[in-house]
């Protein structure tokens, strides 16, 4: 049974009157500025340059007057390796933008801002090239309209992140003057970064694309040109007869002498982005969506290199778009558009109706891909957060919608025919793998960082992420706190607040305290357990069974069992379920509140095995090793001890020992045989052993080493200090040989005896923490 929160009536009256007049004020006061592009760009491939020229309309909608106005100039970013873009590249390791050519770098140039036809004053931002300001002549008034317009080259770089070429393939975004955006917090301008995305203002987009005419071009937005739809109409027809794609080559064709001019627009976005190939392959495939009755066009644009693969890529879309639109609101655009192409920044990108996918590997791959960057349609696009600041508000979010659609379309989907596809199946059973699941692999790999202590929190800035976090944690934990929530509230609901959370944000900017508003007034229930601590802390989930007494208490004429459950006080107090299992099948569950310390809750009393914390694995479990408790039994909380002669991946109700046959050799010992005796598993514990004995053929001694360790994290105790290591290694060999000489009735004899050592060194390791985690 689900935890239940119940008001007095006149008390839930007051707060559904307080929540309408919450939201009521929210929308009064809220604002947001306005933006509508016109833009026409000429592509010249041959110095691969964009000449292009901008008319924007931008609408003062804040109760402020405005003096300047910040833009992006993220084509700056490629300029040199002292920008923002190029130093976190070195810092995540790579270092192929920062010692590139100059003639591979990217820029944007020849601007000349004027205002209502008068030029204006222009700067770059000091720190940031990539950042610009124009100061307007006059302060821009509440409720004003301005005409902001300026010639721009962009000198397209190689393909370093998302804006590049591969020789005459393009990957075109990021790459117009853009205003920065203006909320109730002020500017948010921001340089380009690699790992960090984007915060945009919504407008309407109008542009002209001049390029050779042999292009095949995937654009944001609906194209207007008549005989370019024509021109992919027929692509489509002769792509859908091709059964096998032989040819694996992509060579470049000459460009055409003839140039056309492509037209597109779109309303409700707040970016474009375009891609040119003159080699894609198209498909398309026609849909209507059964909520809103809209008729929708698939794209799928992509070279031979995984051609095979893309086949059935129209399908992937219109199944990402119907799952989204389903489960968070209704897709309000008429095209979607998937091109394969250059990428070196994640394996897709999102823009408004397009995305860009880079090598897949697999045709899961591809599909996963897929599916999670056309919800960015909804977690970025319609929804318009701040990626930058608040990145589990779009990938978050998306990566977990993106996983009910596989669990839903592949119930039985494994980690090692998805992800670790390839990988032997007697490697995957050797390591324990064998069943596990993708939400299995992100909980791994949480647990792995957090006994560490290298997790960091949900809700950090995208650049403060470590590398490896930003995908783990950013992306992997919120999938696990969202399944989480799920399980709390139910789908159904969960789905149905999501649902009002894009109603009443769609095409704005929600901020953290806006969903959080939306779920606590519409559930009724004190969520502070999720907002707070889930996304805002690094605090684990990690309740565990100390006790159980059978038939403890009698309430009336029902018999309960009493359980103990504990909860360490720098744990998340949230809500927690118990299951009764008969015969390894679950037969009965309850959702209880929240605690720190220990409690006493009562389980009705009934034939069953035992009782499972959290069993169908529905939250970001830190240790799953104490949620199990026996019911009747001498050793309760034992699962018994399971022997494996290879590391396996930790089992949650069992111990775990490891018994490997080793061999090794010495000058003076010889060939030695033995066995490994330990229980490091993964992921790590605090407490861990290892004993290697063996037995030395040619000194036929007993050798080997020994070590115990155990790590105690002391961050909420000691602030500045992450860890106090204890370690004991011992060892014992032989390191010389020595000659007796033993005489016995006058007859001498030698003999070469081995000399041994025994070491035992103890040492005590402090980690200090570090002020930044990257």
């Amino acid at each position: 049974m689900k935890f239940l929160f119940s008001f007095l009536p006149i008390l839930t009256l007051y707060l559904a009157n307080s929540c309408i007049f919450q939201a009521f004020s929210q929308s009064k006061d809220y604002w947001q500025q306005r933006c509508d592009y016109r833009i026409e760009v000429t592509l010249d491939d041959t110095n691969h340059i964009l000449e292009a020229f901008l008319e924007l309309d931008y609408q003062n909608n804040s109760p402020d007057p405005l003096e300047v106005i910040y833009f992006h100039l993220w084509p700056n970013a490629f300029k040199s390796t002292e920008t923002a873009f190029a130093k976190q590249k070195v810092e995540n390791g790579s270092v192929r933008f920062h010692y590139s050519l100059p003639s591979t770098k990217g820029n944007i140039d020849g601007l000349d801002f004027k205002v209502e036809g008068k030029k204006v004053e222009f700067s770059l931002d000091s720190d940031d090239i990539d950042i610009g300001k124009i100061t307007l002549n006059e302060p821009l008034q509440p409720n004003q309209t301005i005409k902001i317009e300026t010639p721009f080259t962009v000198k397209i770089p190689d393909s370093y992140s998302r804006l590049g070429h591969v020789d005459q393939s393009y990957q075109i975004t990021q790459w117009y003057p853009k205003p920065a955006v203006y909320d109730k917090e002020g500017w948010h301008p921001m340089p380009y970064l690699d790992q960090g995305e984007f915060y945009s203002e919504y407008g309407s987009f109008d542009v002209k694309i001049t390029l050779p005419e042999n292009y095949i071009v995937g654009a944001t937005g609906d194209l207007q040109t008549k005989e370019e739809l024509a021109f992919l109409n027929e692509k489509a027809l002769e792509t859908a007869k091709i059964d096998t794609f032989t040819e694996t080559q992509n060579p470049f064709p000459e460009s055409a002498s003839g140039f056309k001019t492509l037209h597109y627009t779109q309303d409700n976005i707040h970016d474009f982005a375009w891609f040119a190939d003159k080699r894609f392959h198209v498909l398309k495939n026609e849909f209507t969506l059964p909520n809103t009755k809209r008729k929708i066009t698939a794209w799928a644009m992509f070279t031979n290199s995984e051609a095979n693969m893309w086949k059935d890529c129209p399908d992937y879309l219109q199944g990402a778009i119907e799952h989204y639109s389903a489960k968070v609101g209704a897709y309000p655009y008429n095209q979607v558009t998937a091109v394969q192409s250059a990428l070196s920044a994640g394996a897709g990108m999102e823009y408004p109706t397009i995305t860009v996918i880079g090598l897949s590997g697999n045709k899961y791959g591809l599909e996963n891909v897929i599916v999670h960057e056309v919800g960015h349609n909804w977690f970025y696009g319609q929804l318009g957060s701040n990626e930058r600041v608040h990145p589990w508000m779009d990938e978050g979010i998306n990566s977990y919608y993106e996983q009910r659609y596989f669990r839903h379309h592949y119930p039985d989907l494994k980690l090692s025919e998805s992800l670790l596809e390839g990988v032997p199946d007697f490697l995957m059973k050797g390591i324990g793998m064998e069943d596990k699941k993708i939400r299995d692999g992100y909980e791994i790999i949480y647990q792995f960082l957090a006994r560490k202590r290298d997790d960091q929190h949900i809700g950090e800035h995208s650049c403060a992420f470590t590398n490896s976090n930003y995908g783990s944690i950013a992306y992997g934990k919120s999938v696990l706190a969202f399944d989480y929530l799920e399980a709390y509230l139910g789908t159904d609901e969960l789905d149905r607040i999501m649902q009002e959370y894009y109603r009443q944000y769609e095409f704005k900017h929600p901020q953290p305290e806006d969903i959080r508003r939306v779920f606590e007034d519409e559930s009724k229930k004190p969520l502070d357990w999720f907002f707070d601590d889930m996304i805002g802390t690094r605090k684990p989930v990690d309740y565990w069974l100390y006790k159980c007494k059978k038939e403890g208490e009698t309430i009336g004429k029902d018999k309960f069992d009493v359980v103990t459950v504990r909860n360490h006080p720098r744990n998340i107090q949230g809500p927690f379920s118990l299951t009764a299992v008969k015969d390894d099948e679950p037969i009965h569950r309850i959702w209880y509140d929240g605690f720190m310390g220990q409690e006493e809750i009562l389980f009705p009393s009934m034939n069953y095995d035992k009782l499972v914390l959290d069993y169908d694995n529905q939250s970001p479990e830190y240790n799953r090793r104490n949620n199990t408790i026996k019911r009747e039994g001498l050793f309760k909380k034992s699962g018994g001890m399971s022997v494996h002669l290879l590391p396996k991946i930790e089992k949650a109700h069992r111990s775990q020992l490891f018994l490997t046959p080793i061999l090794g050799v010495n000058t003076f010992d010889g060939f030695m045989g033995g066995l490994a005796i330990y229980n490091n598993v993964v992921p790590a514990r605090n407490f861990s052993y290892m004993f290697s004995p063996m037995y030395a053929f040619e000194s036929q001694k007993l050798t080997g080493t020994g070590e115990i360790n155990y790590n105690w994290y002391t961050e909420e105790y000691v602030p500045f200090l992450k860890r106090i290591g204890f370690n004991v290694q011992g060892k014992t060999f032989s390191y010389a040989n020595d000659r007796i000489s033993t005489e016995v009735d006058g007859e001498v004899t030698t003999d070469v005896v081995p000399l041994s050592y025994y070491r035992v060194a103890p040492k005590v390791t402090f980690e200090f923490k570090q002020k930044e985690a990257r």
